[in-house]
């Protein structure tokens, strides 16, 4: 069996065992009343917290294929990121010796024109985004146009961007169209949320990173991990960059807390609204207010708060 075949197995047992509970048939009455007739015995169901009830087992494989492919770029994108290491549990029960998934991370030195950006301890995977994200919130480039070429050597580690122009260190907010601006509803962010949660594969797999998504209200259209939030957000600008995804009516999903100078990272990105599962500085309220953005943190289900411009949050009263 080839390694992706047995990933696709792991992954489908996963699936099983953390989505799917079987209902049991309901047991009939031990005792009824004369002349009354034994209650039919429901025929077993499977449920599913992705996708309800289903009858038959065929309906069940077929939503299981679909959220399998969902994750399995995901996780073999996010394989190399943990690493197995044995351990010691202590808890109510006592000590037991168990093997667990431990994030890895790694150090890379960032380039641009042979000129150091930065230096960081990552989590080893959406290398390029990572130094392309870095590069934008640093100035060195502005969009894609600039970008000639980038060369990763794992040896060094390093990651050099070879730029067709010189920004001078300038940062340039990504240009928007007013005009296609986003409104969401607080149901739209929850469900939202449910599927970014479901993503975060190298979250679920170590519990230890942070991710960042861009959405453009019905489905998450870029995701980024990292053991670090401002290389998952410095990534997930770097997707944007790459993929050539217009802001324009999108919202980044934040798994964290915001502070005022990840704010400024986001702000030229250009996109209007901003949702965090943590909750926000005084000087992120600051800039959302000044820039115009509507800025939500504490996301949970069935709760929010909103920070500033909450025009484009449905049923807020302004």
């Amino acid at each position: 069996m080839s390694y992706r075949e047995r990933l696709v197995v792991n992954l489908y047992d996963r699936l099983w065992r953390a989505y799917f509970v079987c209902i049991p048939p309901r047991r009939p009455r031990r005792f009824r009343l004369v002349g009354q007739p034994e209650r039919e015995q429901r025929p077993f169901r499977l449920f599913s917290t992705v996708g309800g009830l289903f009858d038959d087992k065929e309906q069940l494989t077929i939503k299981m294929e679909a959220v399998a492919k969902l994750h399995i770029q995901d996780e073999i994108r996010s394989e190399a990121c943990w690493e197995d290491r044995q351990l010691v549990r202590i808890n109510a029960a006592g000590c037991t010796t168990i093997t667990d998934r431990v994030i890895r991370e790694e150090t890379w030195s960032l380039f641009a024109n042979d000129l150091l950006i930065t230096t960081v301890a990552c989590s080893p995977t959406d290398l390029e985004a990572l130094a392309v994200g870095w590069a934008f919130t640093r100035g060195y480039l502005r969009d894609r146009n600039d970008l000639g070429s980038i060369t990763t050597d794992k040896m060094a580690g390093t990651i050099s961007l070879v730029l067709r122009k010189d920004n001078k260190n300038s940062v340039t907010a990504i240009s928007v169209d007013p005009a296609e601006d986003i409104t969401l509803s607080p149901k739209d962010i929850y469900a939202l949320w449910e599927i970014f949660n479901d993503q975060c594969v190298l979250y679920q797999a170590t519990g230890a990173a942070h991710a960042m998504a861009v959405t453009d209200g019905t489905q998450i259209l870029l995701l980024a991990e990292d053991v670090s939030r401002r290389n998952a957000l410095a990534k997930i600008i770097g997707k944007v960059i790459l993929d050539d995804v217009d802001p324009c009516g999108k919202a980044l999903l934040v798994s964290s807390r915001l502070a005022d100078d990840m704010f400024a990272m986001i702000e030229p990105m250009g996109i209007k609204i901003v949702l965090c599962n943590g909750a926000v500085s005084a000087g992120a309220i600051r800039r959302a207010e000044a820039a115009g953005v509507t800025l939500a943190g504490c996301i949970k289900s069935g709760n929010m708060n909103v920070y500033s411009h909450a025009k484009r949050i449905e049923h807020v009263p302004l």
